[in-house]
């Protein structure tokens, strides 16, 4: 049944305003242990006569059932989440489907009974129309049983996902809004074109469509990018009170916002907003629409506020969509990941800069690609479906402030405020996520220093303690010291025929790992003495290694040294907080601070020359947190500004003639730091952004050849992902076990350094057979399910089923490797011929070992490999 608009008691409240009901709810599983996952999805239809007029969020509630239950335990759960449309968009007669998610945490056992609702941004719940009509503030759906972690197998063999239905669907007809509220009717829609055509409305600045120039938008000879109705392209703007501290919302009924359009050329638009509230004007501010190199850009700017009033976001909440069963979105959360509409529930998420501030739609007929560069704009990226259609949403918040609270001031961000929404053509590929990887690559230009090259890059990690006594000082040498570190590059030196090394000691300051920052000059007394590491440093050299550190502009820890003054300012007016480390809480030194002041030149300078560092300098979280703005009211300063500050840390160092490496690659500091240590989830994790999704290596598609990255490299699998994604090992910075090491050096590292500055030309993947190919008559092929691969450089097989044949690092030699022993046959290299005398030496920690039978035949070195031993094989 569904409300009956003719009885008195309810009629009237659906006619006021926005009221949602509930038709149905699909829950994922009925049953569920630690770690599993909820989906919920409810469909909602607006039975009022309005769309909301604020910010709507949905939730759910679990609340313990009749079980018994330990006095101390948690029986009340809530998840929240924003439904993709905003309800606002949710027009009269519209139905929409949106997902909650809930990973189970451990919950104590028993029968959970769920309370799905809607609520305001102040938590205060709305009026629902829950089953047969009748009005609520929340409706129970049903019931899930959490268990113990026993009887998995049980749970798996007999768990059902279920589904209750609530209402019918009422007839849209009379349902709809005053025409003249209606933001989606127009008059005469213009277009702008250049090499694309993008139709906008001619009142206000919302996009109708994007196509091929000469095409309508859905016509099906072009691409459909626009494939949500044009009201919900119109811009959604948020504003601060100062006085009340409270935010408010274009949709509120209290404000008015009023577009003209001030320009229009052959590819250029503009259009002027002016927002009231309750007839008091709050601001001032334009949109421009221009058309160029297939591309739209829109850009924010002429903001004028007037007192008491911050224009904080513009939202444009969709720039790019597109629907059907073979349309897709891309992301880059934890490398990157390929959504594709159809598998996919209805839920987005809001992605403040991490990586890049990027992502991209396709469908069989073209690829359109998503960019801002600002660092404090959002992207806004959903699964959005109605009874009919599901479709990729992907849209933008452009930030003219980082909001404050109290009595501050919002930050203003001052660089350019702009994004892009490019059309591509058949030069990139065909539509496809490497087709967006390919155009997100122009422009790409990385550092790549010859000191990379090749190289074995990892770090040692020393011990971590409070100061040694003099009884600890006399056992000291039984853990890690400078000593080790030493001893450790010397055996690596050996087993790899001398590799070049660059290795960071980890925790050489003051108590060690994560302690003093931002003083580092006391020595680790774990470790050994100052003259200890000097003297390691200096003879590292012998060995073809840069010894230096891993050291931490972005952290500060509270002590003799600390210094508030360069410490970062909250929105809320408190000290910038980090995480907590081996010392205790961090706090987050302020960039700007920090290098206007001079302290970060003098720490610089100091570091050098009191640990007499060359050639390479690890700085880690700078790269992991590229946004650090500072709300202090004598500073304001937004992330772009404080970039520019992180960048000016790396060129001090420079000036010293050293290059910075860092944690994680982030498409800011391309070009500006020469290695990344992992990619965001190196490459291999299988988290989630949104259910139906598959890790795809975009990061990597895109930056291999500008940046050398590394990943997990602790057993088969993980190397077979760092072979088909161009990663080297990470080399376990905690581990002294040199042959596991060693193992993915060989298997990973020696052959795929030989693609130093290569770009990655395309990557595909058939079930379990990856294919990857590089500039030049180079490729990689694994089936992943057979673990089985072979690594071609320049035609030449240089890995291949566990087994490496590669150049070494002494002219004219090459190293051998097998993981598993046994038979070893490669193609020989050029000018090796049969007949031709070689000799195989194996190689050990302390020097060269025993000799190996070793023959040229047939064209190929042959000979019987000992499993896990690396061989040196040169010419007689």
């Amino acid at each position: 049944m569904y409300i009956d608009e003719t009885d008195p008691r309810k009629g009237a409240e659906v006619r006021q305003g926005f009221v949602p009901a509930l038709l149905r709810v699909e829950v994922s599983t009925d049953l569920m242990m630690s770690g599993d996952e909820l989906l919920v999805t409810a469909w909602w239809q607006n039975a009022g006569q309005k769309p909301a007029t604020t910010r709507g969020i949905c939730f759910l509630d679990l609340e313990f059932g009749y079980q018994r239950i330990m006095e101390h335990q948690q029986k009340t759960h809530r998840i929240t989440w924003d439904p993709y449309p905003p309800m606002h968009q949710w027009q009269p007669g519209d139905i929409w489907a949106t997902t909650g998610r809930w990973r189970n945490p451990g919950i104590w056992g028993g029968t959970y009974h769920l309370y799905l609702g809607l609520c305001d941004d102040e938590r205060v719940p709305f009026t629902l129309i829950g089953k047969d009509g009748v009005p609520t503030r929340r409706i129970l759906i049903g019931d899930i049983e959490s268990g113990w972690g026993s009887g998995r197998p049980a749970l798996e063999r007999t768990r059902r996902p279920w589904t209750v239905e609530f209402n019918r669907p009422a007839p849209v007809n009379n349902r709809r809004a005053d025409p003249a509220d209606d933001s989606r009717i127009d008059d005469s829609p213009i277009t702008i074109s250049d090499g694309i055509a993008v139709r906008l409305s001619s009142m206000r600045p919302m996009v109708f469509g994007m196509s091929e120039s000469g095409h309508r938008n859905h016509d099906e000879t072009g691409p459909p990018w626009m494939t949500v109705r044009p009201d919900m392209t119109l811009p959604e703007v948020r504003f601060r009170d100062r006085k009340s501290d409270r935010l408010i919302y274009s949709c509120q009924q209290d404000v008015c916002v009023e577009y003209s359009r001030t320009a229009l050329t052959g590819n250029r638009a503009s259009y002027t907003g002016v927002a009231h509230c309750s007839g008091e004007k709050m601001a001032e501010w334009t949109l421009h629409f221009a058309v160029h190199d297939r591309k739209l850009e829109i850009t924010l700017d002429q903001i004028s506020e007037e007192d008491g009033y911050e224009l904080i976001e513009v939202r444009l909440p969709a720039l790019a969509s597109a629907s059907g069963s073979d349309a897709c979105m891309v992301d880059f959360f934890m490398g990157g990941r390929l959504i594709p509409v159809a598998k996919s529930p209805p839920m987005g998420v809001e992605h403040v800069y991490d990586v890049r501030n990027a992502a991209a739609v396709f469908t069989p007929q073209g690829t359109a690609v998503v960019e801002c560069t600002n660092l404090d704009s959002k992207l806004y990226q959903s699964i959005q479906q109605t009874a009919d259609t599901k479709m990729a949403v992907v849209g933008i918040g452009l930030i003219a402030r980082l909001r404050a609270y109290g009595c501050l001031e919002s930050v203003p961000v001052r660089g350019p405020k702009s994004v892009t929404v490019q059309l591509l053509d058949d030069s990139f590929g065909p539509p496809s996520w490497q087709a967006a990887a390919r155009a997100l690559r122009v422009g790409v230009h990385g550092l790549t220093p010859d000191i990379y090259k090749r190289a074995l890059v990892r770090k040692y990690m020393l011990p971590t303690g409070p100061a040694l006594d003099r009884r600890r000082q006399a056992n000291r040498s039984g853990g890690r010291t400078f000593r080790s570190v030493l001893d450790m590059i010397r055996k690596v030196h050996n087993l790899t025929d001398g590799v070049p090394q660059v290795v960071y000691m980890v925790g050489f300051q003051c108590e060690g790992h994560d302690t003093g920052y931002p003083f580092v000059f006391e020595v680790n007394q774990l470790a050994g003495t100052y003259e200890d590491l000097i003297e390691c440093i200096s003879e590292a050299r012998r060995y073809n290694t840069v010894l230096s550190m891993h050291d931490n502009y972005d952290d500060a820890y509270k002590g003799p040294y600390f210094d508030p003054d360069i410490i970062a300012m909250d929105e809320r007016g408190q000290m910038l907080k980090g995480w907590i480390w081996t010392s205790g809480l961090s706090y987050i030194i302020s960039p700007a601070k920090y290098v206007k002041s001079g302290r970060m030149k003098d720490r610089v300078k100091k570091t050098v020359e009191m640990y007499r560092i060359h050639t390479s300098y690890h700085l880690d979280v700078l790269t992991s947190e590229a946004r650090r703005p500072d709300f202090d009211p004598a500073w304001l300063v937004d992330s772009d500004s404080a970039l520019q500050c992180k960048h000016a840390i790396v060129n001090e160092f420079n000036k010293y003639g050293i290059d910075i490496t860092s944690e994680v690659l982030c498409h800011a500091f391309v070009g500006k730091v020469g290695f990344a240590y992992h990619t965001r989830g190196s490459g291999h994790s299988d988290q989630s952004l949104i259910p139906g999704d598959r890790p795809i290596p975009l990061t990597q598609f895109i930056y291999h050849g500008a940046m050398q990255y590394m990943a997990s490299c602790q057993n088969e699998i993980e190397m077979l992902r760092c072979i088909a994604t161009g990663a080297l090992a990470n080399w376990d910075e905690g581990s002294d076990d040199i042959a596991k090491q060693l193992a993915a050096f060989y298997i990973v590292t020696l052959p795929l350094g030989l693609l130093y500055r290569r770009d990655m030309k395309d990557y595909t993947e058939e079930g379990s057979v990856v294919h990857v190919s590089y500039c030049g008559d180079t490729h990689i092929d694994i089936d992943m399910a057979n673990e089985e691969y072979t690594i071609v450089v320049d035609g030449r097989i240089v890995g291949r089923n566990w087994t490496t044949f590669a150049p070494g690092f002494r002219e004219g030699s090459y190293l051998a490797y097998s993981l598993r022993g046994g038979r070893f046959c490669y193609p020989a290299p050029e000018g090796w011929h049969d007949g031709m005398m070689v000799q195989a030496t194996t190689l050990t920690a302390e020097g060269e070992g025993q000799a190996l039978e070793c023959v040229i035949a047939d064209g190929c070195i042959v000979m019987n490999a000992p499993a896990g031993v690396p061989v040196r094989v040169v010419p007689s």
